[in-house]
């Protein structure tokens, strides 16, 4: 999803201070390289006699809202709060907090797979019955929109609230 010109670096950083990334790119790219973005940075090493002016430009992704919808069998164990935890279970996992499954946080420039959330779905206490996990990824989502994959493109950062995690709970006791 971004395009490169020749002998260049796209470096895409979703927050953090402008002089602070500036000037990792000083220290970490070798001259002669160009830089791609939609936002310019500025470094002016301390050190430097003149002090010289480094301008790079830098991506900016911009954040656009990831969403999961679960769906389990009903079970005598399925109560209000057992949709609450599974929500927050997704929701760490998304943000690489969930210990359990130990999955990386959901970042820019990735293939996501639904498959991914299985195993904190199914730590859930009363899920016994997992019948399917969809993902799908924008501003507003139908239902032709969810699948298994989804990819991400480096100038798009997925971000997620509990509200964008949907629990559908079929069938009788």
């Amino acid at each position: 999803g971004v395009t490169l010109v020749p002998h260049s670096v796209a470096v895409c950083v979703y927050g953090g201070e402008d002089r602070d990334i500036a000037e990792a790119i000083y220290l970490k790219k070798g001259g002669g390289c160009a830089t791609v973005g939609n936002t310019p940075v500025i470094y002016t090493p301390q050190d430097a006699m003149g002090s010289p002016v480094y301008e790079y430009r830098i991506l900016r992704p911009t954040p656009i809202p990831f969403h999961v919808r679960v769906t389990i069998r009903k079970t005598q164990l399925v109560t209000d709060d057992t949709i609450t935890a599974i929500k927050e279970a997704v929701y760490q996992d998304f943000y690489g907090e969930n210990t359990e499954t130990g999955n990386a946080r959901v970042g820019l420039a990735s293939t996501v797979y639904a498959s991914r959330f299985y195993p904190c779905v199914m730590g859930v206490n009363g899920v016994q019955n997992l019948n399917e996990i969809v993902i799908a990824f924008g501003d507003t989502v139908a239902d032709a929109d969810y699948g298994d994959i989804v990819t991400i493109n480096a100038d798009q950062e997925p971000v997620m609230s509990r509200d964008n995690v949907t629990v559908i709970v079929e069938g009788e006791v």
